[in-house]
């Protein structure tokens, strides 16, 4: 892919209130002569936010006009770290981001990084339509095929007599957090030491004066990785603002930014260059929020394709396409989200609606959820905003195993630059976990459907292709799953699908529930159980007030605070071996965690892995019955007490005491 000439920076006079200004002068004063001034100024994780919303996101016509407000009679250039489309609005996804292409070019943008989801379609995708829509060169170095770069990876602008490169890099984790079909064949690099190579040989052959990283990843994260050649970092893909500038020795200092996202900031740096030095003399640091757009000049043609944009979009999204009981929220992506879940279950329903077959479970990665979603009517517009990737649903076989194993990935890896991400999972699906345990040994019990979960047992699972059998988020190895069904329902298509059926209704219950305590115990012993994770985190949301525990007959309660609470209870004197902790809330929660009992003998009065609660007790029904007749007439006073369950057990005991004076 070729390059495109940088377009000529632009200037308007107004005024600018920045939010942050800061400057560094590095050398002694020279000469005016000797002394060049220019400006960088970066927005990142655009995705196609075209509208202005009234409170923090500036759109696309209040970006551009700031741009060039806080530029005004200097040389500049105006330039993006990635994931310019795709998870876009309903107002660009609705167009497949057309308006946001071309409002990009409107509005002088002059270098991008690629992001991970400018290869959402594909790589064919990437160097094609998107290529051939965009005014300016798409920056990859650390994207490699066949052993070669296979996206330009820099380019250069001159400003006032100063080379400046751009150096373009993105994410290392894109192959987990796209289709795998959309990145086969590709491979990426470690992006900060391409970057720092790259920029050692921009300057060392003279290529070169000042090298500026777009760099698609999270700034905070890397600020200290990269080398002396790097003079400023653009961050992104991690949808936070940041700004440092980190003091080096030998050399100036480093300026570490990132533009939060969807129009939220623009970061600027005014630079004087000393030319007799070749050093940057001296460095002003600004970031502008939406504040600081307020009377900026509107640019006619941006604004036209913004109102062009926005009245196709009105037209589709203004239908009603269902409603709902309450208000859904994402939280973060570390955090069970009621959205999330239902989602998962319109995956397991929308599935097999359309394939006629039976599905275990329905599941849904959190960064796909796009949106929120308020109580009442749904429109198509808000459901598409929810569902911006059109990734196509599938059902595929895993193992109890795999599915335990997708649990724990859940959390986040000490070599990993992500947070935790909790799945979505469908409501016939509860796990406990222990959070003190170390990664991949949280994940403590699993059901679904009421059954607790088998290892060496098949299971159906059904979600975006993206997620189930793409490798999406590592969650599920990509191609592991087997037996693959692809129906050709799109997500949005489920959702829905769902939205319009009878069956839908928002999630009370937490899937998932933090439960510490001790794995081993002993009949007649306290035991502590320090339960978390019993409420969503965001106060709209479903809250259960109450949690319970039960052990066998034994039974404690506490009020819930904050998502927490503990109890204490007496391990039954009859218990013994494989048995499970019953956690259950006010809002419908249930969940189950294995606890053994020792110091007892199994098969006398123990009753077994199935008698810790009432788990097993239909399993166990007609033999308990017939065991209950025997133990209540004395008959066979070594008789395995395992086969009644601990209800009737009891029951029996009682009865037997009082007649018999036996217990």
């Amino acid at each position: 892919m070729q390059s495109r000439r940088m377009g000529r920076a632009l200037a308007v006079a107004a005024a600018s209130v920045s939010v942050s200004v800061c400057g560094s002068v590095l050398v002694a004063p020279a000469t005016a002569a000797e002394l060049a001034e220019f400006s960088v100024t970066n927005f990142t994780d655009f995705h196609g936010h075209l509208e202005d919303d009234g409170t923090k996101e500036m759109g696309a016509v209040k970006l551009a006009g700031l741009a060039k407000q806080v530029n005004q009679g200097q040389e500049y250039a105006f330039v993006s770290s990635g994931d310019n489309v795709g998870g876009s609005a309903f107002v660009s996804s609705v167009s497949e981001d057309k308006y946001a292409l071309e409002a990009l070019n409107a509005m002088g943008v002059e270098a991008t990084a690629v992001g991970n989801h400018e290869f959402d379609k594909g790589f064919d995708d990437l160097t094609g339509r998107i290529d051939a829509a965009s005014d300016y060169p798409l920056l990859g170095a650390n994207v490699y095929k066949d052993g070669q770069r296979a996206l330009d990876s820099h380019v250069v602008k001159e400003m006032n007599g100063v080379k400046v490169a751009f150096v373009g890099t993105v994410t290392q984790q894109t192959p987990s957090i796209v289709s795998a079909d959309a990145v086969k064949g590709l491979e990426f690099r470690d992006p900060v030491a391409e970057t720092n190579t790259l920029a050692k040989q921009l300057k060392d052959s003279g290529e070169a004066d000042v090298v500026v990283a777009l760099f698609h990843e999270d700034a905070a994260a890397n600020a200290d990785k990269f080398g002396a050649e790097v003079d400023v970092v653009f961050g992104g893909h991690s949808h936070k603002p940041f700004n440092q500038t980190i003091e080096r020795d030998g050399t100036s200092p480093l300026y570490v930014l990132q533009s939060d996202a969807h129009t939220k900031l623009l970061s600027d740096l005014d630079i004087t260059f000393d030319k007799t030095a070749g050093t940057i003399a001296d460095v002003k640091v600004a970031q502008y929020d939406y504040a600081a757009a307020a009377g900026t000049q509107a640019d006619a043609g941006v604004q036209g394709i913004v109102d062009k944009a926005v009245t196709e979009a009105d037209k589709l999204g203004a239908k009603v396409v269902g409603n709902v009981s309450g208000a859904m929220v994402r939280g973060e992506w570390s955090d069970e989200s009621t959205i999330s879940n239902f989602i998962a279950n319109g995956a397991k329903y929308a599935v097999e609606d359309a394939t006629g077959q039976d599905v275990d479970l329905g599941v849904m990665n959190a960064g796909g959820v796009r949106a929120d979603l308020d109580a009442g009517d749904v429109t198509y517009e808000e459901a598409a905003n929810i569902h911006p990737f059109a990734n196509n649903y599938v059902v595929a076989t895993f193992t109890g195993q795999q599915i335990k194993d997708a649990l724990e990935s859940q959390w986040e890896k000490a070599d990993s630059t992500h947070p935790d991400r909790v799945i979505g999972l469908s409501d016939n699906v509860a796990y406990t976990y222990d959070p003190k345990a170390p990664q991949g040994e949280k994940v403590t019990g699993v059901t679904i459907g009421g059954k607790p979960l088998e290892m060496d047992r098949d299971y159906r699972v059904a979600g975006a292709a993206f997620l189930v059998t793409g490798g999406g988020d590592g969650h599920f190895p990509a191609g592991a799953g087997r037996d693959v069904v692809d129906p050709g329902v799109l997500d949005l298509e489920a959702f829905l699908t769902y939205l319009g059926s009878d069956k839908h209704k928002v999630p009370a219950a937490q899937t998932g529930v933090g439960v510490t305590t001790s794995r081993e115990t002993t009949p007649g012993a306290k035991l502590t159980v320090d339960l978390s994770s019993l409420n969503y985190t965001v106060d709209t949301d479903p809250q259960a007030t109450t949690a319970k525990v039960a052990l066998g007959d034994a039974v404690a309660q506490a009020p819930i605070t904050h998502g927490t609470a503990s109890v204490e209870l007496t391990v039954p004197e009859d218990l013994c071996g494989e048995q499970f902790l019953v956690v259950t809330t006010d809002a419908g929660t249930t969940a189950l965690a294995p606890v053994t009992v020792t110091g007892c003998e199994a098969g006398d009065d123990g009753d077994g892995a199935s008698s810790g609660s009432s788990v097993g007790a239909g399993v166990l029904g007609i033999a308990g019955l017939v065991g209950a007749v025997i133990g209540l007439l004395n008959v066979g006073v070594d008789m395995n007490w395992s086969i009644i369950p601990p209800s009737v057990r009891k029951a029996v005991r009682d009865v037997r005491g009082a007649i018999f004076g036996k217990r």
